[in-house]
């Protein structure tokens, strides 16, 4: 959890930092730009005043003598210098600032002012700050009569950006120790049902059973939702890890009595010396492992449980038609027990499947019912199409000494009073192999103490 943190701070830290960098760059250019024209119209005003001035002054004579009025216009803070020329070069008056020297002849800009046009230039003169410098003519009857050269402070712009850099670096630093610790403490605060959840997850794990569960988070949120999936799996996890369990109990009862009765039957054919008696014992044996094969195919099939045939691969088969001939089977075995199998089947029901597999389905519920019904009992074996689904039923009325039906006989190795002759996996084998083909069966007790096993498998497309 604290990698997640740290990286999800860092992540913010980031993003926080790059948009601060971009809104500091574009801050800064817009101050730079805004102080430069800011600057520029100071020194427009200047040169403005001056210009109201000395625009009546005919001559140097008269200009001089208007002495007062221009030293009133100076000094001004920021104002560096203020110059009066003739549109012939020659200085008329001028006053810098105490702590600058004169500025003195200006070539370009004086040519540019007489010229009509304002002329600006940044420059370093000695022992004095960076300055911005503005010529702008003085006119009269559209001559020019006086050149006015204006000279501002620039180094107060550095002085606003140096206090722009400080500040919004201090805010920054400010911003982003806020941003890391609100950050850390709001992923904190997230993850800490997800670190709840991995809490009882390794308690869960640690215990070494399934039998604990997740608390959820609130209702409606994504980790609900993931607590919820999570604990579902558990349920199955631990419904499978159960059933596993019975299954492996059950198959080694099961494999453990024959093979003990096989070892007895082989111990006494090495023990007899009649060859009959070998014989015999090892007819026994041989017996005893066609039944213990068929179980283990039983159970390799059981294995099988989820895996869907490809039924677009497999041919088209009646079910209709084997139904029929497997209940002639079992109408010919019943016989002997007074037992009478009524068939009432459709002409035709399409499926697609194995025909060995579905051979067997039918023939373990027809079994079922054989071995269940009452002497002198009757089977009936019913079908029909019905919203797409291919239905066989087969019902018998089950002896009184019988439990009832229910779905507890279709786990493995479970028995409804068949005695040892049953193995407990007809009904479990028969529902596998249903669900291989996409369908199932089902069992339900019914009025009388019937019994009614339905198979169901889908239609086959014409």
């Amino acid at each position: 959890m604290r990698q997640v943190r740290t990286r999800l701070t860092v992540a913010a830290l980031s993003i926080v930092s790059l948009f601060a960098a971009l809104t500091g760059l574009v801050s800064f250019f817009y101050i730079e730009h805004d102080l430069r024209q800011s600057l520029r119209e100071f020194a427009i005003h200047e040169a403005e005043e001056v210009s109201n001035v000395v625009a009546s002054a005919p001559d140097p004579a008269t200009l001089l003598a208007l002495g007062q009025p221009l030293e009133g216009l100076f000094p001004e803070d920021g104002v560096i210098s203020l110059e009066i020329w003739t549109p012939e070069g020659e200085l008329v008056w001028s006053r810098p600032r105490r702590d600058a020297p004169l500025l003195g002849n200006w070539p370009e800009g004086l040519a540019a002012a007489r010229e009509g046009r304002r002329h600006w230039s940044t420059f370093s003169p000695p022992e004095c700050p960076e300055s911005l410098r503005l010529a702008r003519p003085v006119s009269f009857s559209r001559e020019p009569r006086w050149l006015v050269t204006v000279a501002v402070d620039v180094s107060r712009v550095h002085e606003s950006h140096t206090r722009f850099a400080l500040y919004y670096v201090g805010g920054l630093v400010v911003l982003l120790l806020v941003t890391a610790s609100g950050t850390w403490l709001l992923v904190t605060r997230a993850l800490s049902p997800v670190h709840d959840m991995v809490r009882d997850a390794n308690a869960l794990l640690a215990a070494g059973n399934f039998e604990g569960r997740l608390a959820p988070p609130l209702p409606g949120s994504e980790l609900f939702e993931l607590a919820s999936l999570v604990n579902a799996l558990l349920d199955r996890t631990e419904e499978t890890i159960g059933r596993l369990r019975r299954f492996t109990a059950h198959a080694g009862h099961e494999l453990r009595t024959p093979l003990a009765r096989v070892r007895g039957e082989v111990e006494q054919a090495l023990r007899s010396e009649s060859p009959e008696e070998a014989r015999t014992a090892l007819q026994s044996v041989l017996e005893e492992v066609d039944v213990q094969r068929r179980v283990l195919d039983a159970l390799l099939e059981l294995a099988h449980d989820q895996e869907l045939l490809a039924l677009d691969q497999e041919p088209t088969l009646d079910l209709a038609t084997l139904a029929e001939e497997i209940a002639l089977e079992a109408g010919e075995l019943g016989a002997a027990r007074g037992l009478r199998v009524v068939r009432d089947l459709p002409a035709h029901l399409p499926v697609r499947g194995s025909r060995a597999l579905l051979a067997r389905v039918l023939w373990n519920l027809l079994d079922n019912a054989l071995k269940y019904a009452p002497a002198e009992g009757e089977i009936r074996v019913e079908g029909e199409a019905r919203a797409g689904w291919a239905e066989v039923r087969v019902t018998n009325q089950r002896s009184e000494e019988l439990p009832p039906m229910s779905d507890a006989l279709f786990e493995p190795f479970a028995r409804g009073g068949g005695g040892s002759e049953s193995h407990g996996l007809g009904l479990p084998l028969s529902r596998a192999i249903a669900r291989r083909h996409g369908g199932g069966v089902t069992g339900s007790e019914r009025p009388e103490r019937e019994v009614q096993l339905v198979l169901r498998l889908p239609l086959a497309e014409a």
